[in-house]
């Protein structure tokens, strides 16, 4: 569905006035109480401090038993993953997260077995179009152990969106401490299942293993989460009505997805292929260690969209750009204040990580520093796209973050590990830059 601007308002409106719905019976005026935005940041914030703690130290296990190379090739799979979460969230989170707050309650069983039904065609569609690029990517890479890393990396992806659809439809839904609930199980098994390997086998643990042990986390995450859940039925009316508006999403939010996995994986994939699997196991520890600043981030994927499209069905465009402003601001303070933190705490991050000083640590860890923050501030300003539902702009803004991606990683063959790091902080730049461009006086009115 392609609503102009005006529709839109129009739209919102109406439905504040009690009109009757624009799409259908889908969407009538809604007088539930929902979770102030704050509640929602709260928990969502405490979910992403338990999932960085539990990754980073993750990590630290796995660089210990694998070493640089079996983690450079974990490391890999896992970017894989990440890129798939990252169109899962573009299929299903995102729509979800904009379009449930304006249902009304007795839509909620329905609307859950139309997601369910999305959740599981995208897996499957998603591990095949992954299981028919692999041999060439492999042979592209010169990386023939990708292909038998194939089972456990599409088994972890099916779980990882299992278990990331049940927080997520928490948080949207008005339980955010169900969906902390889901996080807290899912990384505490994770953690639990690798530091068990790590005591009884230390031998038993290789790429492979370690991606099941991240599966069955999710797996336990996603189980408990729907444990929570309303029975879900299926509505042939709810679905004509929101089926356009989900398309809408998908075809441009895919489109922008494809954009972004090439930014985000050419960095990586060039250094991989001119510094070999020991300099991505650098890397990597090193860019997840600076992900601790992506906390606000990750946690605005979650709130921020629901939260933002509550503010303009309220207020209009006037509480969408108050609440997007707000959001960056503390989103600058926090970087500010962590980021300095890292720089200070760098020589001995280096040592617990790699147990000896790593050359270019700390300089490598700010360029991902500003990385991360362009990520947050783009992400911030980027909601507006959701909520007015126009997220064909989100093509623009990847598209050129790719161009910058793939022509600043070949810089890694002349400054090393350092080139791969200025890539991904030179796309994220751009993409915020052109994210500003686009967004500047949709939120004036």
């Amino acid at each position: 569905m392609n609503a102009s601007r005006s529709t839109i308002f129009a739209m919102a409106r109406l439905r504040l006035s009690g009109g009757a719905a624009a799409v259908g019976p889908a969407l009538p005026p809604d007088g539930r109480a929902r979770p102030r935005g704050v509640k929602r940041a709260h928990w969502a914030m405490a979910g992403q401090v338990l999932t960085s703690a539990a990754n980073l130290l993750t990590t630290v296990l796995l660089i210990r038993l694998l070493g640089l190379e079996g983690f450079g090739q974990f490391s890999l799979c896992f970017l894989m993953i990440m890129v798939l979460r990252s169109f899962f969230m573009s299929v299903v989170l995102a729509p979800m997260s904009t379009i449930a707050p304006k249902l009304r309650t007795s839509s909620q069983r329905a609307y859950l077995g139309f997601l369910l039904l999305l959740v599981a065609g995208f897996v499957v569609v998603s591990s095949l179009v992954v299981a028919a690029l692999l041999y060439p990517l492999s042979w592209m890479l010169g990386a023939p152990w990708l292909m038998t890393l194939a089972v456990p990396m599409l088994v972890t992806h099916a779980m990882a969106s299992g278990s990331d659809f049940c927080a997520r439809l928490h948080m949207v839904t008005g339980n955010p401490k169900r969906s902390f609930g889901v996080e807290w199980v899912r990384y505490s098994v994770q953690f639990g299942v690798i530091l068990g390997i790590f005591v009884q086998n230390p031998s038993a643990l290789t790429p492979a293993t370690a991606l099941y042990a991240l599966a069955i986390a999710a797996l336990a995450g996603a189980m408990t989460g729907m444990m929570f859940t309303p029975t879900p039925k299926l509505s042939r009316r709810l679905t004509a009505a929101l089926w356009p508006r989900h398309w809408n999403f998908i075809r441009w939010m895919s489109l922008a997805n494809i954009v972004e996995s090439v930014q985000t994986m050419a960095p990586m994939f060039i250094g991989l292929a001119l510094l070999g699997e020991a300099a991505l196991g650098v890397l990597r520890p090193i860019q997840q260690l600076s992900n601790i600043l992506n906390l606000p981030t990750n946690a605005m994927h979650q709130f921020l969209p629901t939260t933002a499209t509550e503010a303009f069905q309220k207020r209009g465009v006037t509480g969408l750009g108050t609440t997007l402003r707000t959001a960056a601001g503390w989103t600058l303070l926090y970087f500010t204040v962590v980021a300095l933190a890292l720089m200070v705490l760098s020589p001995a991050l280096s040592t617990f990580i790699f147990a000896t000083p790593q050359p270019g640590f700390t300089s490598l860890i700010l360029i991902f520093a500003a990385a991360n923050l362009f990520i947050a501030l783009r992400v911030v300003f980027s909601t507006a796209f959701l909520c007015i539902e126009e997220p064909r702009q989100f093509v623009l803004v990847h598209g050129l973050g790719m161009l910058f991606a793939i022509g600043i990683s070949f810089s890694a063959s002349a400054l090393g590990p350092t080139g791969i790091a200025l890539a991904v902080a030179g796309s994220t730049g751009a993409g915020l830059l052109m994210c500003l461009l686009l967004v500047r006086g949709k939120l004036d009115g």
